[in-house]
C-alpha cells in the first residue's frame, strides 16, 4: 500500500512538472509576446519546412509576409494571398486564377496577423540552448502542445 501510494505521488509530481514551462523559456516567450504586441505592422522573409517521415515528405518553402493590423499579403511559392480586411484573395501564378473568400471564414490559428502570438496559449515551452547563426545570437525554445492531436509541436 505504501509503495503504491509513493508511486502514485511520484507519478503525479512528474506529470505536473511535465505540463509546466521551464522558467527560462517562459521568461523568453513572455518577453517575445510583449515585444510583438507593440508592433502595428511587420515585414518578414521566412523559410518553412514540412517533414513527414512516414510518407517520406520533406518540403522546404521560402516566402514573404507583410502584415498591418488585420490585413496581410503572403507570398509563398507560386501563390499570393491578400487580406484587405473585406475579402481574402488567393492568386495562383501557375493557373493565373484568383479565388475570393470571406476572411471571417479563415482559421484563426492560420491568420498571419496572429503569427507571433499563436503560442501564447495551448503550448508549454522548453529552453534548448543558445547559439550564434550568421553572427546573430539565437536562443532556441521548443514548444509542445498541451493538446497534441490539435496542435503540432514546433521549434
Amino acid at each position: 500500500m505504501k509503495k503504491s501510494l509513493l508511486l502514485l505521488s511520484f507519478l503525479a509530481i512528474v506529470l505536473h512538472s511535465f505540463a509546466q514551462d521551464d522558467p527560462k523559456s517562459r521568461a523568453i516567450v513572455d518577453q517575445l509576446i510583449a515585444k510583438n504586441k507593440s508592433y502595428t505592422s511587420f515585414d518578414a522573409d521566412f523559410t518553412s519546412r514540412l517533414v513527414n517521415t512516414a510518407s517520406k515528405l520533406d518540403v522546404k518553402q521560402e516566402g514573404n509576409i507583410k502584415v498591418k493590423g488585420r490585413k496581410f499579403r503572403l507570398t509563398l511559392l507560386d501563390n499570393i494571398v491578400i487580406n484587405d480586411g473585406t475579402a481574402l484573395y488567393t492568386y495562383s501564378k501557375k493557373s493565373n486564377e484568383v479565388s475570393i473568400s470571406d476572411p471571417k471564414d479563415m482559421d484563426e490559428t492560420l491568420d498571419p496577423a496572429n503569427l507571433f502570438n499563436v503560442y501564447e496559449k495551448g503550448f508549454k515551452s522548453l529552453y534548448v540552448g543558445a547559439s550564434t547563426e550568421d553572427g546573430v545570437a539565437v536562443e532556441t525554445i521548443k514548444l509542445f502542445p498541451l493538446d497534441p492531436p490539435r496542435r503540432p509541436s514546433t521549434r
